[in-house]
């Protein structure tokens, strides 16, 4: 005959909660000895969320105009990094990337600044300044504007006294139908580049073997600054 169960025997249906209350517990001592073993800096998390700030304000201000350059700290420009958590690019680039940061947040106005250098990082072949074509050129042209010409005089300056060869790479937007002198954007972007290169050439003495041209129409773009010139100090061996 079969022994009926007491009420004793009754397993107890909360046994789960135990182990689950284990498990928590033993989750929140490996994440507390992980905090505590790890290498937390207060100031460089400060350091971070500022340099965040900065990049948020820097790409507001690039795309609108009016006072909104002159928000955020001091020395708000597009050409400040932002706290480097991982190294980049080889200690050359960062070296001549540095070097070219402190030279133009002296020697132009944070208005200069943001009004023609979208951006200045680091490359696998060098460091890549970025320009907005259509500050440099008048629409759709190869004519460079009198205006530009103050702040790229300050750019080949600095770009001179690297002594590195400089590639100018020309990028350009999609190409008015109305437009018979530029009937695509490759045209426009080589013409564009070689203007660069020529003006740094002719006015600025830059060795000329160490200037090249590059264009490539409109085949990478980089929303909203399709057009623009990006010019590539560089730092390392090319494979070309």
């Amino acid at each position: 005959m079969l022994k009926r169960r007491t009420e004793d025997d009754t397993e107890n249906p909360d046994r789960w909660v135990v182990s689950y209350a284990d498990f928590i517990t033993l989750m929140f001592a490996f994440f507390t000895v992980m905090f505590a073993t790890s290498s937390q800096d207060a100031e460089k998390a400060r350091q971070f969320e500022n340099s965040i700030r900065q990049y948020l304000i820097k790409f507001g201000a690039m795309g609108e105009s009016g006072d909104k350059v002159n928000q955020g700290v001091e020395h708000n420009t597009p050409i400040e990094q932002p706290l480097k958590i991982f190294p980049q690019g080889s200690q050359e680039t960062q070296r001549v990337q540095k070097k070219i940061e402190t030279y133009l947040q002296g020697s132009l106005t944070s208005k200069q600044i943001n009004t023609l250098i979208r951006d200045i990082t680091p490359d696998t072949y060098g460091v890549r300044l970025t320009l907005a074509g259509d500050i440099l050129f008048e629409n759709e042209s190869v004519e460079l504007r009198s205006s530009a010409l103050p702040i790229l005089d300050k750019i080949a300056d600095i770009i001179k006294s690297t002594k590195r060869s400089v590639i100018v790479e020309g990028h350009a937007g999609e190409i008015s139908t109305k437009n018979s002198t530029f009937p695509t954007a490759w045209e426009l972007s080589s013409l564009q580049a070689a203007k660069v290169l020529r003006y740094f050439s002719k006015f600025h003495k830059i060795d000329a073997n160490k200037l090249a041209v590059m264009a490539y129409g409109d085949q990478r773009p980089l929303p909203p600054y399709n057009n623009r010139i990006d010019l590539l100090i560089v730092t390392e061996d090319l494979p070309f």
